[in-house]
């Protein structure tokens, strides 16, 4: 029971901006992009025939693959409190190859956003450095063609979703340091994540290549510092469940542009995709 696979590649020509990614899993584990697997799992349950091991545990470990960048990102561990709380970046080797991913086990009770174990494509505004994609940062006008597909299950306990963002930046600069406050959007996609909302309020529906959304709107998000960034919220939440799904990205951007919501003007700095986490294991 324990068979998966999946790819990412990022072809050139006239496919140049198309991002394919495959997620498959198994048992409590979400497989991410090219055999990245992510996951749920209590440390004092985990099964005995589990084959994978940590390769970090650390809230800002990171790892640079082929197709992209594997990262824990707990981001706001302070918030658990006392709790022993754990999340870990995993590696295990199938016969169809390596597999990365990442297992957490956070408070029963809580409703703050904890972490997002992801993988990222492109170059993220919170962390710096290299990009991991030869594309992004991307002018929006300029996006020929920008698509994500997947087929995942998910299994764990808690509040977290699946989701898909694009961080949206005004210039497109790139650095060694991180440039939070170049971002103006945070884009997100969600097609599981029933047990909390996103930020703001709802403003509408969308219908995007055949599935139904709702749409919520946040004007302006911030950091806790006073002249930290401050950024737009929108995001995109499936109406139904959805285990696998090809997102048309750019029919996203198209649809929260001609809401007002986003310039074409901006960039696509990176796409993130993994699980918000708020609570369980």
């Amino acid at each position: 029971h324990m068979s998966a696979d999946s790819r990412v590649g990022a072809s050139r020509g006239s496919d140049r901006d198309r991002i394919d990614s495959r997620l498959r899993s198994w048992s409590r584990f979400l497989v991410t992009a090219v055999a990245i697997v992510g996951s749920a799992y209590n440390g004092t349950t985990q099964a005995a025939d589990d084959p994978s091991k940590e390769l970090g545990c650390g809230d800002t470990y990171t790892e640079a693959l082929a197709i992209g960048r594997i990262a824990n990102n707990a981001w706001n561990r302070q918030a658990a409190g006392d709790y022993p709380s754990r999340q870990c970046i995993r590696l295990r080797s199938t016969p169809n190859g390596q597999q990365y991913g990442w297992s957490w086990d956070w408070p029963t009770q809580s409703d703050t956003l904890l972490s997002f174990p992801q993988v990222i494509f492109g170059w993220k505004p919170w962390d710096g450095g290299k990009s991991s994609h030869p594309q992004l940062p991307m002018r929006i006008a300029e996006v020929g063609r920008l698509e994500l597909s997947y087929e995942i299950e998910t299994r764990a306990s808690g509040k977290h979703n699946l989701a898909t963002t694009l961080w949206l930046t005004r210039t497109g600069s790139i650095g060694a340091e991180p440039n939070p406050k170049d971002i103006n959007t945070d884009l997100m996609i969600w097609t599981d994540g029933f047990d909390f909302d996103p930020f703001g309020t709802q403003v509408g529906r969308a219908s995007i290549d055949g599935l139904d959304f709702e749409v919520w709107f946040a004007s302006e998000l911030s950091t806790p510092d006073a002249d930290g960034p401050r950024w737009s919220y929108v995001a995109y939440r499936a109406t139904a469940k959805r285990s696998a799904a090809s997102l048309d990205l750019k029919a996203f951007l198209i649809d929260a542009i001609e809401r007002g919501y986003v310039s074409p003007d901006h960039y696509v700095s990176d796409v993130e995709v993994g699980n918000e986490i708020m609570s369980g294991a």
